[in-house]
């Protein structure tokens, strides 16, 4: 968190996961852990998550609370009934603390803040907490009403154990695995690039027809008249006859 300041949904799952499950089983072996907050949680090989630090724990039959109204657990994680000084703590607080641990993993901050100690203790016993979706708006409304619900006031609103907590949390992600609400700032992964389509070979370009130019309008030409119309075909034919009777009148 000093490093990235917000988790993605992967690995604040995987926090969830593997913290429920060492909750719940300190918790099948009557012990409240009673402090639980990212310092108290940690990485082994960069693949197990490990919860440790129960100096401040609850074992049944040896419960350290000795006076009412003392307050054990850091500040910020701390459950309404932890403030209260109840001695009567149960394993629903460490399921509040888990989800102030689970509310500052995708927002980068607890719910209740203030200059003072005083001022955090009493906002977490008498305000609402803030919507998550406020600090991030990549939150979806099911994973801010998982939140919600581990932070309600009244233990038995809560889940019933830390394990149910990371089993809701899980099923409110859209898929899994799927990172959904990446630290602001970061740039989502690079979609691989589509093949480029090969190029169309381009069309020849057909001539536009040309429109029939209209003729200039002008004189028109006479038409031909036929041969036995005209003057000339009638002045030979006489002279034919003429020249066969000529030739008549001299054989006789």
């Amino acid at each position: 968190l000093k490093r990235e300041r917000i988790l993605d949904d992967t690995a604040a799952a995987q926090v969830m996961r593997h913290t429920a499950r060492a909750l719940d089983y300190a918790r099948g072996r009557g012990v409240v852990h009673r402090d639980v907050k990212p310092s108290n949680i940690f990485y082994q090989d960069d693949r197990v998550v490990c919860l440790g630090d129960f100096g401040l724990a609850k074992v049944r039959g040896l419960d350290t609370v000795t006076k009412l109204g003392q307050v054990i657990g850091s500040v910020y994680y701390m459950s309404p009934e932890q403030v209260r000084g109840l001695a009567h703590t149960t394993v629903l607080s460490d399921v509040y603390a888990l989800g102030v641990v689970l509310y500052e993993m995708l927002t980068g901050r607890v719910p209740f803040m203030g200059q003072t100690p005083n001022v955090v203790l009493e906002a977490i016993v008498r305000e609402a907490p803030p919507s998550p979706r406020q600090f991030n708006s990549r939150i979806s409304p099911g994973v801010e009403a998982v939140i919600l619900r581990a932070l309600h006031k009244t233990a038995d609103r809560r889940y019933a154990s830390a394990g149910e907590l990371a089993t809701a949390y899980q099923a409110a992600l859209p898929g899994p695995g799927r990172v959904v609400s990446p630290a602001p700032g970061r740039r989502p992964a690079a979609q691989p690039a589509k093949p480029a389509q090969p190029a169309k070979p381009a069309q020849p370009v057909q001539p536009r027809p040309q429109a029939a130019r209209p003729k200039p309008a002008g004189r028109r030409k006479p038409a031909r008249r036929s041969t036995t119309e005209r003057p000339e075909f009638w002045l030979a034919m006489l002279g034919l006859v003429g020249f066969i009777l000529l030739l008549l009148y001299l054989v006789s």
